[in-house]
């Protein structure tokens, strides 16, 4: 096995490789209720790693939805300026 080493990567295209590996490798957002967040993560057990948890005040206590993250990157009429 062989690594190439980029040395001349700027700060920008090293933050967009590693997002992208990121989107890669966790390409789920799971929106839970922040009471229920714990319970969740323990009843995720080893997938808790490949996906992303997010608390949200507004998911009914009890409930999950979850989503595959360019689809939520892709919903631009809201603007969303934080990657998930």
């Amino acid at each position: 096995m062989s690594y190439v080493y980029n040395t001349s990567w700027t700060y920008e295209e090293l933050k967009a490789a590693l997002l992208r590996a990121d989107f890669i490798l966790r390409p789920i957002v799971i929106y839970v209720n922040p009471r229920d967040e714990e319970p969740f993560i323990k009843a995720l057990g080893n997938l808790k790693d490949r996906v992303v948890i997010e608390t949200c005040d507004i998911v009914e206590i009890g409930k999950a939805y979850a989503f595959n993250r360019d689809y939520i990157k892709s919903l631009d009429p809201f603007n969303f300026t934080e990657e998930v």
